[in-house]
């Protein structure tokens, strides 16, 4: 039995452990590299669609690898795609100011200040090339090392190490120019 999949029950057993693994990373690394939530769940849904209708493709081996090379192709497939519909995109960073428990922000001057470093980020983010903020997302929210982004990406990991080093000077500059460390 090849990952469950030889019959219909061990195979829809097999597929949702699979989608309850990896939606949440898929959809993740997909919002780094389109910018939004609509983008990136359709994104999701187009390769866990296409693993469905064809369970054999999914390697024995390597499945870590090969689902975030999955959602990154398709990712940047739908960039690609949409390159003349997109302007300006908003890149989420999940870092809103904390509320009090009455609903007011504790410290109006910290929760503005974090707010603007937010958009600040986003901005320079949107910025970089696509490829650029692949790399950046597995290294940071993925956390992955040199080598397994070099696994993934299909790059020796002297090239992912200075693509990424160059990103994060790029990263840099353009925030200092908000005046943000």
């Amino acid at each position: 039995m090849r990952n469950g999949k030889t019959d219909d029950r061990g195979h829809e057993e097999w597929f949702t452990q699979l989608v309850r693994r990896w939606e949440d990373s898929m959809f993740v690394t997909a919002k780094r590299i389109l910018g939004n939530s609509a983008d990136a769940q359709e994104a999701r849904q187009n390769v866990l669609l296409n693993i469905l209708r064809k369970p054999g493709l999914v390697p024995d081996n390597g499945l870590e690898y090969w689902i975030r090379r999955c959602i990154i192709n398709e990712s940047l497939r739908m960039l690609r795609q949409r390159r003349t519909e997109v302007r300006e995109k908003q890149f989420c960073l999940n870092a809103h100011p904390n509320p009090s428990s009455n609903g007011f922000v504790s410290e109006p001057e910290s929760a503005f200040e974090k707010l603007e470093s937010a958009e600040a980020l986003r901005d320079a983010l949107n910025q970089l090339a696509p490829e650029l903020r692949v790399l950046l997302t597995l290294r940071f929210d993925d956390e992955l090392t040199i080598r397994e982004i070099a696994d993934v990406v299909g790059k020796p990991h002297t090239t992912v190490q200075s693509q990424l080093q160059s990103a994060v000077n790029r990263l840099q500059r353009m925030l200092e120019k908000f005046s943000i460390e």
